[in-house]
This record gives structure tokens, C-alpha cells and sequence, in this order.
């Protein structure tokens, strides 16, 4: 009885856990025949799309919703970086996947879009975390990489900035 008692308290503990919240949010950027980046905006400022990993679904089925939902079909999905943000206002961090494809319109958008060349969409990208991993991507488009970093609040508000934990490093080799 003591057994089976300390193992459904381990098994509650693990279910709770895991009911608290994902951790894991997929970006994905995507880039048109002529080298143009997708922006989407999200509560009036405009970045790269995303969103939680519901772990109901694989990746590439969680992928090809996101672009779907912004009216793209991925040619080819990369998996570019692995990157762990660490926030002063929450207890664990957040694992953000960045991947990106070469996509095609296929069907209207839900949400508000506009295509950019990389460097106008860097200066218009509010987190400054999300305009150096673009910008990484750019640089390296063959390279996997990982890299953690804080976010930077003021009063439990985002102010767009971040401190290095640990740069990029390549996760090739």
C-alpha cells in the first residue's frame, strides 16, 4: 500500500506538472521567392509568426498549421536554432525552436501579414533577442545553432532588450 501510495503521489506530481504549461514555442521563419521575410502583428508590433507546441501533434504537423494559419504552405522546414530564454518574472525558462522554410501562398491569411526584405523587417522587430536570432539565421542559414539568454523586464513589462547567458554556438558539429 505504501508503494502504490508514493507512486500515485509521483504520478500526480509528474501530471501537474505538465498541466502547468508548456515551456516549448516554435518560430518559424518564413521566406518568399524573392528573399522576403513574414511578419505577422501581435498586439500592435510586428514579428516573426510562433506559438506554444501543443505535444497533441508532431512538429511538422505543428509547423504546417502555423503556416497555414498565415495563408504559406513550407517547401522545406530547417530546424535553425534552440534557443533557452530565461525570465526574471517566471520560474523555469522557455525553450523557442526557430525554424525556417522557403514557403508558397497557399490561401488567405487569418492574421495581419506583410512581406519585408530581412534588414527593413530587423529594424522594425521589437525584441531585440528575436531581431539577433533573424539575423543569425541570415547570416548562417546552414548552421544549427543554440544560445541562451535573460529577458530583460521593468516593473513585470518586456523592455525589448536581453543579456547574453550564452551566445550562439553551433550545435553541428
Amino acid at each position: 500500500m505504501k508503494y502504490t501510495l508514493t507512486l500515485l503521489t509521483l504520478l500526480i506530481s509528474a501530471w501537474t506538472m505538465a498541466q502547468s504549461g508548456n515551456p516549448t514555442f516554435h518560430k518559424l521563419i518564413m521566406l518568399n521567392e524573392k528573399g522576403e521575410v513574414l511578419l505577422v502583428e501581435f498586439d500592435g508590433e510586428w514579428e516573426i509568426p510562433g506559438g506554444r507546441y501543443k505535444a497533441d501533434e508532431t512538429q511538422k504537423s505543428f509547423l504546417n498549421s502555423l503556416a497555414a494559419l498565415h495563408g504559406q504552405k513550407p517547401t522545406q522546414l530547417k530546424l535553425n536554432g534552440i534557443i533557452t530564454f530565461h525570465h526574471d518574472n517566471r520560474e523555469r525558462p522557455t525553450t523557442m525552436m526557430y525554424y525556417s522554410s522557403v514557403v508558397k501562398t497557399h490561401g488567405e491569411s487569418q492574421r495581419t501579414i506583410k512581406w519585408m526584405p530581412i534588414k527593413e523587417a530587423l529594424d522594425i522587430i521589437p525584441y531585440q533577442e528575436m531581431v539577433e536570432i533573424v539575423k543569425h539565421v541570415s547570416d548562417h542559414p546552414n548552421e544549427t545553432f543554440g544560445g541562451a539568454m535573460r529577458i530583460i523586464y521593468n516593473q513585470n513589462q518586456r523592455t525589448g532588450e536581453f543579456k547574453w547567458i550564452e551566445p550562439f554556438y553551433s550545435l553541428n558539429n
